[in-house]
């Protein structure tokens, strides 16, 4: 199977084909998709070193934009699950440099929704999350956005900087 991966990436680089490896897999989708344990390690990694990850959960942004802040950004990741966003989040929570944080609600399946906002609403007042997006959690119930109001609410959050669209409130 490697060797099938490594002809079929070969032949890509020959035909033109110069996005990463990445962009030309495609992504798992579905309930059971799940970001991979390595991923999920090194930015854990990342986390607990602690000195240097200002942001997590970036954009495609100019030139040379994720290359230049490489040190300081790093993207969320992609179908990660409830127990892959817990232990990152326990890393978060001890980490007081990470200000940023962007999450949406395209990037996992939308039956995570729901337990995604609830969790990161036990975790916020524990956080230093000071800019927070939570954009396109369009399948979270109202209990879990009034947990996350709750939380938002809370004497220790500091978050001051939140991006989440009240039209994609369950009435």
């Amino acid at each position: 199977r490697i060797s099938e991966v490594r002809a079929s990436e070969a032949g890509a680089e020959e035909l033109g084909d110069n996005r990463s490896i990445a962009a030309r897999r495609g992504r798992r989708t579905g309930e059971d998709a799940r970001a991979g344990d390595g991923e999920v390690r090194n930015k854990i990694e990342m986390l607990e070193k602690g000195d240097q990850l200002v942001s997590l959960g970036i954009w495609s942004g100019p030139d040379g934009f994720q290359k230049q802040f490489a040190k300081t950004y790093t993207s969320s990741p992609y179908n990660a699950t409830y127990d892959q966003w817990k232990a990152m989040f326990e890393a978060i929570k001890s980490n007081k440099h990470l200000a940023i944080l962007k999450v949406l609600g395209s990037s996992m399946h939308e039956k995570r929704h729901s337990a995604f906002l609830e969790l990161l609403a036990e975790y916020l007042p524990q956080m230093s999350i000071i800019a927070l997006n939570i954009g396109e959690f369009t399948n979270a119930s109202r209990e879990a956005f009034e947990k996350f109001e709750t939380a938002l609410a809370h004497e220790d959050c500091i978050v001051a900087h939140l991006y989440y669209s009240e039209h994609q409130l369950p009435q």
